[in-house]
């Protein structure tokens, strides 16, 4: 194990580079050293990393995909139409008392936290392109319009790593009151305000209705080429060796390997084997965390329409709080007697989703293509 002035010695040179060099030059060389080893990785061990595309795939085609569409078209719908405004009427009083929303925001609070990582962003850089929100507010409340939708939550992680239904809702539960305390912090420090919806009815609904359909298949395409790509890349750098090295550095174990690599795709969370109950805090922090996957999936949908910065600072104090709030929810409502060990090391909910979500795949690409023809038909 490394002394504490190796630590040293190496922090130093490395600020050292960066400020003789420059950190654009050295973040371009790293970029590039990075994208070779991946490339001649995918060609030195090919094997590995089809399975993992494969493995990547089906998790998209089972789970995300299914769990994610509507509630994306949905949001997509309600946030152009200026339904939110309608939606958040009975929840205001509570919520704007408490958590300091402003009026017409409970709706999107309550949808974000509930639908999955990139709806409450993407329904946030909507009311940002249609001037009911300006950008600091947006950027302040996307610190608390981001969590794991429930069927990953209670499914995927409850009943198919921790075998137990009412442990993922308690992951679900702590994650939403995580997001309750930053809103009530986040709101009174940056104040933020959006401007009601006009009360007139919009003529071309049907074309909202398409365009919000359209605009969740292309955003899910995205995302799950994102999860593919960074399954690819993980079992390339295990395959290098990188995790055995974290291992050997780190006194890490298989769990702890696992919550790493879930850190950087948060789908790896499936693969949690031999998982004790004390595990749920910190698969907890992980899922408010979201992982670098995901981040950049958001960052990608809203282009330079929003700013995730803020997101990111917060993110070290979402995960603490998921962690305390887990463990003090462990302890008031789990039974001592349920089982704390998980024998298995793949998700086991199966979820009967491959021919649907193949047909939504196709249907979305057909619109897609539909509507880029009408375009180039106007033009």
């Amino acid at each position: 194990m490394p002394s504490v002035f190796y630590y040293y010695i190496s922090m130093r040179a490395f600020i050292y580079i960066i400020g003789v060099i420059g950190l654009k030059t050295v973040s371009k060389a790293a970029f590039t050293v990075f994208i070779c080893v991946a490339a001649i990785g995918a060609v030195l061990y090919g094997e590995a990393v089809n399975r993992s595309i494969i493995n990547a795939a089906e998790r998209c085609i089972k789970i995300v995909i299914p769990s994610l569409f509507l509630f994306m078209s949905a949001a997509g719908a309600l946030a152009s139409t200026g339904a939110l405004d309608i939606i958040s009427k009975p929840f205001d009083l509570l919520f704007g008392k408490i958590l300091a929303l402003p009026k017409g925001a409970s709706a999107l609070f309550l949808i974000s936290n509930l639908a999955g990582y990139p709806v409450g962003m993407a329904m946030l850089s909507k009311l940002c392109e249609k001037g009911r929100i300006d950008k600091r507010s947006a950027e302040a409340m996307s610190i608390y319009s981001f969590a794991a939708g429930p069927a990953f939550v209670i499914n995927a992680v409850g009943v198919g790593i921790f075998h137990d239904r009412v442990l993922g809702l308690i992951l679900l539960c702590s994650t939403f009151c995580t997001n309750i305390v930053l809103a009530a912090v986040i709101n009174r420090i940056y104040k933020p305000r959006i401007r009601p919806a006009d009360n007139t009815c919009p003529d071309n609904l049907s074309e909202i209705f398409v365009g919000s359909v359209t605009s969740a298949g292309e955003a899910l395409l995205k995302m799950s080429m994102m999860i593919i790509l960074f399954s690819a890349l993980l079992a390339v750098g295990d395959k290098i060796g990188i995790f055995s090295y974290l291992r050997d550095f780190f006194p890490l174990s298989r769990n702890g390997e696992i919550l790493i690599r879930a850190a950087i795709e948060i789908t790896e969370l499936s693969g949690l084997s031999e998982t004790a109950l004390a595990a749920a805090p910190a698969a907890c922090a992980v899922l408010s965390f979201g992982g670098i996957c995901v981040l950049l999936q958001i960052k990608a949908s809203v282009g330079k329409t929003l700013c995730i910065k803020q997101m990111i600072i917060w993110l070290p104090v979402r995960s603490a709080l998921s962690i305390l709030i887990s463990k003090l929810m462990i302890f008031l409502f789990m039974d001592n007697s349920i089982p704390t060990i998980a024998y298995n090391d793949e998700i086991i909910v199966e979820l009967d989703n491959f021919i649907p979500s193949i047909c939504l795949i196709m249907m979305i690409f057909l619109l897609v293509l539909q509507k880029r023809l009408d375009f180039f038909k106007r033009i």
